[in-house]
């Protein structure tokens, strides 16, 4: 296995650990501040992505059409699941509390990781995320709660394939909080607000 590039940073380790996956052409310290803000006490485990496509890092390759090599994905969520496992072993934290937290690229991972493999995590923040590819049998997800963000004017991803992920979510069991804004593919305070809040609620 290819070492990871990350970083770790303990703060309390009595609260929900939180999994940091940045966006297309992002670095591993991308959502360092964004995890931060969004629960202060909480340790934070930031991961880069280990694919580079035209000079821009990712978690996952796509063929020249723009569509995403399944193959590719099946691998890096494989190495993902096994590379957070490592980790939180070596760090002592706690896999059924942990929430992965992904933006853009690193949402899609998450969702999909999620939909196909079996993992203890307590549920996701996927902001500005999509379907990789539709699941027509996902994995069992009840119990688990997923924050999805949306911005109605976001030119990557389009109101149906927002619809399409809470709805394969939902249908696999998973709670799912949707906040929806007017704005395009960017982060915006409103946005990190909510996530914030619904972190909050976890880790009661």
């Amino acid at each position: 296995m290819t070492a990871p590039v990350y970083r770790f940073i303990p703060n309390d380790l009595t609260r929900p650990p939180l999994l940091l996956l940045h966006g297309t052409g992002g670095s591993v310290k991308d959502l360092l501040p964004i995890g931060r803000f969004l629960a202060p006490r909480s340790p934070l485990l930031a991961l880069a992505g280990r694919v580079v496509e035209n000079g821009q890092r990712r978690f996952f390759a796509h063929h020249p059409d723009g569509s995403p090599d399944l193959t590719s994905v099946a691998c890096e969520r494989d190495w993902l699941v096994a590379t957070v496992a490592a980790l939180s072993a070596q760090y002592q934290l706690d896999l059924s509390r942990l929430i992965a937290v992904g933006y853009s690229n690193g949402a899609n991972l998450i969702s999909h990781t999620l939909l196909t493999r079996p993992v203890p995590w307590l549920g996701a923040v996927l902001l500005h995320g999509t379907l990789v590819t539709p699941v027509p049998q996902p994995q069992p997800l009840a119990g688990r709660a997923v924050f999805a963000s949306f911005g109605t004017h976001d030119p990557r991803i389009s109101a149906a394939a927002f619809t399409g992920l809470v709805a394969t979510l939902r249908r696999a069991g998973a709670t799912v909080n949707v906040h929806q804004h007017d704005q395009r593919h960017n982060l915006n305070g409103p946005e990190l607000k909510a996530a914030q809040a619904w972190i909050a609620a976890r880790g009661r």
